[in-house]
């Protein structure tokens, strides 16, 4: 995996999950392969399609150090799920590399896999930390909860945010005509609230501006707000230092110009959200006001 952790007593009970499920399912099959990977696999059903290569995978995973005479002792354990987390099942890298576990997998299975640490040592070069000796093993338990070809992922996902647009224009149209607000739809799916004019050229890519504003939800649920710090914010505009909703709205403000934006959820922090603070596929809304912006510096011509 991409890093080793310790872990916590929840840690610690997923992985006991995991154990329960494979040793309960059915009785194993013991492998080995030429690469070096030794273990038993507990598949729900024998006749389902294995996972490809090429595929994206949801699983659950438990990692242990396995020392000569001693218990061993669980390193990391998590649970990969949704989107924003699949791993893409790759062509193994090195012998006894773990993405050769998920191609003897198919939906429901679960695995234990012994495998060298001396190996992964050798064949990855990354140096073994000091908890994880030489000659020892580690072994790997996994549950594969998904796994989805790239072409149906990204189907199910553009229709899920297809959707979603929907649903969040739908929110956003109820909230000006119960506000009474005259707003501007643009092509993105920003909503553009002046609430003050403002004068003069607008902010340019990588212009860097200085703004106030209040962040919210639609229940007006504040998150944010640099007016309550008295800090005023700055940033380069057009170059993904904000969200996308952000820097189309500010680069529609002149100076001086007062503006709320209402941003739909794929031009915010979309399925993921933000923290505590931010939901999922929450549509927000910043007032926010145009302080002062300086031009990009120009480059010298030689």
């Amino acid at each position: 995996m991409k890093h080793l952790k310790r872990i916590s007593l929840f840690a610690c009970l997923a992985a006991a999950t995991l154990v329960n499920y494979g040793c309960g399912q059915n009785k194993g099959e013991k492998f080995s392969t030429e690469s070096g990977l030794e273990g038993v696999l507990f598949a729900k059903d024998k006749k389902a399609t294995k996972a490809k290569i090429g595929d994206l995978l949801d699983f659950e995973y438990a990692m242990y150090v396995v020392r000569q005479g001693k218990e061993d002792s669980l390193l990391n354990s998590d649970k990969i799920s949704g989107p924003a987390t699949m791993v893409p099942l790759e062509t193994p890298a090195y012998p006894g590399d773990v993405m050769e576990i998920f191609t003897m997998m198919a939906l429901g299975d679960s695995i234990f896999v012994l495998t060298s640490a001396d190996s992964l040592e050798k064949y990855t070069g990354q140096q073994l930390p000091p908890f994880i000796p030489k000659g020892s093993k580690l072994k790997y338990i996994f549950k594969l909860t998904k796994a989805q070809d790239r072409e149906t992922f990204e189907k199910e996902q553009t229709a899920k945010a297809d959707a979603q647009k929907a649903i969040d224009d739908k929110l956003i149209m109820e909230y000006i005509e119960k506000n009474k607000l005259d707003a501007k739809k643009q092509a993105s799916g920003l909503y553009y609230v002046q609430t003050k004019a403002g004068a003069g050229d607008k902010p340019q890519i990588g212009s860097e501006v200085t703004v106030h504003y209040t962040g919210m939800l639609l229940n007006g649920t504040k998150f944010d707000s640099s007016v309550d710090r008295k800090e005023p914010f700055k940033f380069p505009v057009g170059v993904g230092a904000v969200i996308p909703g952000w820097d189309e709205g500010i680069s529609l403000m002149p100076k001086g110009e007062k503006a709320t934006f209402l941003i739909p959820s794929h031009l915010a922090y979309g399925p993921n959200g933000a923290g505590g603070a931010i939901p999922a596929n929450a549509v927000l809304i910043f007032e926010v006001e145009m302080l002062d912006f300086k031009e990009p510096a120009k480059e010298e011509k030689k």
